[in-house]
């Protein structure tokens, strides 16, 4: 089978661009891997991804890329120059990277790639946790945007990747599953934490209490951090107009109904979303916005705190998933 897309790049630091012509400096960020190892270049748009990947998926690409290269390496990557639209080549590459994988199947070759000693295939299943379970702000803001890209999830995968990721010892992902596991209703956010999901080979696959406990009070602790980060503002008049001030209260009293009621609802490290500045004036909106965005970055840094985890810097150290991992972190 194909080798399924690592992680992604969020900065262009890596990027060979002293290298690369002058005329070709567009990077697509969702196409651009730090660890990819080739470089294709299709008009003036350039992409990294991976050699193996290519060649798995395409005979023609496995045939360009075995034979000797003529152009000089890029950061130390193989190049690849492209007759093709950089539009079309955008879309080939989206839709090759974003086949997605049962959790079933991670699981397995995390697993059995571990036993066996199947390092290449394990690792590109590491890639596919620590993909959909960011370690960044930004990951987290696109996956809740457009949901996970390589993982073909259910309702309480979630409980499944904090199983594993303890299993495998791979922490950095937990601060997001639980997160992701907390934006639930209530309800059903208990009825994960005490009694788990059901795989579909009947086997129920529960967390440990210690992680029961860190999902239903982190959750709570979630609500009051972005009551208190996010939306302080919803009890603020800061940047309101004056003569608006009667109707933007208004609205933000309307808002904070709909978010905390019936159940607060997670919504934290959530894009803005413009359905809030409904009734609210310019002022307002800005001033809104600033501050939910700062109180966002708030939340993203004390999010390991929150479900009693150990800190970012720290869950960094544990980030191979090369040992088993004491739910007692």
């Amino acid at each position: 089978d194909a080798k399924p897309p690592k992680k992604r790049a969020r900065t262009t630091s890596s990027r060979a661009e002293d290298d690369i012509p002058a005329d070709s400096k567009y990077y697509p960020p969702e196409i651009w891997y730090d660890d990819g190892n080739v470089i294709l270049i299709a008009e003036d748009t350039v992409f990294k991804v991976f050699m193996g990947f290519l060649s798995d998926v395409s005979r023609v690409f496995a045939k360009k890329l075995s034979a000797p290269s003529t152009d000089k390496p890029m950061g130390g990557c193989r190049v690849l120059k492209l007759t093709d639209s950089a539009e079309d080549i955008t879309h080939l590459l989206k839709a090759l990277h974003k086949r997605r994988h049962p959790f079933a199947v991670v699981r397995a070759v995390l697993r059995l790639g571990r036993k066996y000693g199947i390092d290449d295939l394990r690792e590109d299943a590491i890639a596919i946790l620590r993909a959909d379970f960011p370690d960044t702000l930004y990951g987290c803001l696109q996956i809740s945007r457009d949901g996970w890209q390589a993982i073909d999830g259910r309702r309480g995968t979630e409980i499944e990747a904090i199983r594993l990721a303890r299993e495998i010892g791979l922490l950095k992902i937990l601060p997001v599953a639980f997160y992701f596991g907390s934006q639930y209703d209530p309800p059903k956010v208990v009825e994960l934490a005490l009694h788990g999901i059901t795989q579909d080979n009947g086997t129920v696959v529960k967390l440990s209490t210690n992680d029961q406990a860190r999902l239903l009070n982190g959750r709570e602790r979630l609500i009051r951090a972005q009551a208190k980060y996010s939306f302080a503002w919803l009890d603020s008049d800061d940047g309101c107009v004056a003569s608006k001030k009667e109707g933007c209260r208004r609205a933000k009293a309307q808002l904070l109904r709909k978010l905390w009621y019936p159940f607060p609802k997670v919504v934290a490290l959530l894009s803005w979303d413009k359905d809030w500045e409904s009734g609210l004036c310019t002022g307002c909106i800005v001033t809104a916005k600033d501050a939910f965005e700062d109180g966002q970055m708030q939340v993203w840094d004390e999010l390991p705190d929150i479900f009693d985890l150990l800190p970012w810097g720290e869950l960094a150290n544990h980030d191979d998933g090369s040992t088993s991992d004491s739910s007692s972190w």
